[in-house]
């Protein structure tokens, strides 16, 4: 039988983020998981995640009513 396809992936990679996205494409394009990655401010992390039609929810600390 085949496996379960991907749900949710979670990245952290410090740095390396972007990469990694490159290399999981062809998977995030079959499945469409739910993507947790740190943009860590690198525009071309956003870039790639609004290229493959990601959306970006930022849970930093800004955005955290006191």
């Amino acid at each position: 039988p085949q496996p379960a396809a991907p749900r949710l992936v979670n990245i952290d990679v410090e740095g390396f983020q972007r990469r990694v996205l490159e290399g999981l494409t062809p998977l995030l394009r079959a499945h469409r998981p739910v993507l947790t990655v740190e943009r860590n401010n690198r525009p071309e992390n956003a870039e790639w995640m609004a290229w493959e039609g990601y959306g970006a929810f930022d849970d930093g600390p800004a955005s955290v009513a006191a």
